[in-house]
């Protein structure tokens, strides 16, 4: 059980029953106290805790700003890893937490916090994710970052995505975990089954994909291969009169992984143990493809990733 820190008394117990005077002299200093916010949130990062603690952490911490600066000093209370998915997720479940303040202003546009994908703009700094099944850190140095939007951002089981204003047009670059499995037809997502190569000899090997050779590389530490292609998608849809989606693997969240007609796309399979990491930099023909590729590669040569397993 950890201990909450209390303050420390300003003299001995020998002086203080005197009463005769004391020289002056420096004593201990008093440990900062905790704020009500800060206690409910040391409880709850307890090994011994549960979901009961943290809600009586939604009802001491009445602001989105107490509750961030609280969970920075106690992470292991955050089950979901960003402060605001933890918050929605008690405020929609947890026991007459609806109308207690911090739920009440989760229910408003909040901001992205610093270190945490989401769905928002991302400032400059240090962040880190989990959702691939590997333990990533990365750096943003410029402006103009986001996550995807409409969502948490940082998906667990399928990993986040990030995309830059100056790069104009669709485009994104996806951090996203493989497993194996695949769909059986690049034209429908109907059949699924296990890759019988490695992920970039499956990538190279679909229909409409066009391949450089790979190239043997590491990122982050560990093992990769890159490999940049183009697609030219062999599906198509009669009632749109356009080539349409090429599907590639299955996610757990969002459905599926896969490109489209027309993109530019560099790859970097990463070996990160239990999983590959695919970090996907793709972008459609109006996209400033160039530009991209140096942003994405200044994120990437930041980036370490270690194995969760």
């Amino acid at each position: 059980m950890k201990l909450i820190p209390a303050l420390v008394l300003a003299c001995g117990l020998a002086a203080c029953s005197s009463g005769a005077a004391q020289p002056t002299s420096p004593g201990p200093t008093a440990a900062p106290s905790l704020t009500a916010c800060d206690a409910a949130m040391a409880l709850a990062a307890d090994p011994l805790a549960n979901v009961l603690d943290l809600d009586e952490a939604i009802r001491a911490c009445h602001t989105f700003a107490d509750w961030s600066a609280a969970a920075a000093m106690y992470p292991g209370a955050l089950f979901l890893g960003d402060p605001r998915e933890t918050i929605q997720s008690r405020c929609a479940e947890g026991d007459g937490l609806a109308d207690e303040p911090l739920c009440q202003e989760v229910g408003q546009a909040l901001p992205c916090v610093p270190g945490f994908v989401c769905g928002g703009a991302l400032v400059p700094g240090d962040y880190a994710s989990t959702s691939t099944g590997a333990n990533i850190t990365f750096t943003l140095t410029g402006e103009g970052w986001s996550g995807l939007e409409d969502t948490p951002g940082d998906i667990p089981g399928d990993g986040f995505a990030l995309f830059n204003d100056a790069v104009g047009g669709r485009h994104g670059i996806g951090i996203y975990a493989y497993a194996g499995e695949v769909f059986t037809q690049v034209c429908s997502d109907e059949t699924t089954g296990t890759a019988a190569t490695n992920f970039v000899t499956f990538l190279a090997a679909v229909e409409g994909v066009s391949a450089e050779e790979p190239v043997p590389t590491q990122v982050g530490g560990r093992p990769a291969i890159r490999l940049d292609l183009t697609t030219d998608s062999p599906c198509f849809d009669p009632t749109l009169g356009d080539p349409t989606r090429m599907w590639l693997w299955p996610l757990p969240v969002h459905r599926d992984f896969h490109l489209n007609d027309g993109e530019h796309v560099r790859v970097y399979a990463v070996d990160a143990a239990c999983v590959t990491v695919a970090i996907v930099i793709e972008a459609f023909p109006e996209a400033k493809f160039e530009i991209l590729l140096e942003k994405a590669e200044e994120v990437i040569a930041t980036m370490t990733i270690a194995p969760a397993c």
